[in-house]
């Protein structure tokens, strides 16, 4: 599998200079051999328009990190998209009603019983909650000023070949 060495992408207005939004969810689908994807999403566009995405970052934010043998020079199909504005919001909502519901300890704990865990084990499941809640937040946070509704994209999706490690360089038009 061959993964650029880095990545950047550029959102421009139609005259091809760079526009200047933030907070533009994308993400990045890296297809196997086999078919199956791994994927990076959402990252997001920072106050220039711009996303700088490293080797490391994609291997670190995909399955690619549990694999051994992903080093190959074997081409790899990819496809880098920006979030459709419905799938945008309902991400932002799922992860708001999320902490909703961590904010209900008697519910937490009542879901936990159901589930056949108590004593120690309950302890341990509040423990691994807690610092769920913790990620869940930090994620919610990235997320919740997102503004894929308000924009129009072309193309919504970049479909493509990694054939070498150089680094790539991509526009979305909004």
């Amino acid at each position: 599998m061959v993964l650029p060495s880095k990545i950047e992408i550029q959102i421009t207005n139609a005259a091809g200079k760079p526009n200047l939004l933030e907070n533009v969810l994308l993400g990045l689908k890296i297809f196997t051999s086999d078919g199956s994807y791994h994927n990076y999403s959402p990252f997001k566009s920072d106050m220039a328009g711009h996303v700088v995405l490293t080797k490391q970052d994609i291997i670190a934010n995909t399955e690619l990190k549990w694999e051994k043998n992903f080093q190959s020079n074997i081409s790899t199909r990819f496809e880098l998209y920006v979030w459709r504005g419905e799938e945008a919001i309902s991400l932002i909502e799922n992860a708001r009603r999320l902490l909703e519901l961590y904010e209900n300890e008697k519910f937490i704990e009542d879901d936990l019983k159901r589930r056949g865990i108590a004593g120690e084990s309950m302890q341990h499941a509040l423990s691994v909650i807690s610092k769920k809640v913790a990620e869940d937040k930090e994620f919610y946070l990235s997320i919740k000023d997102a503004i894929n509704h308000l924009i129009k994209v072309h193309p919504e999706k970049i479909k493509g070949v990694w054939l070498d490690n150089s680094p790539k360089s991509y526009q979305f038009v909004i």
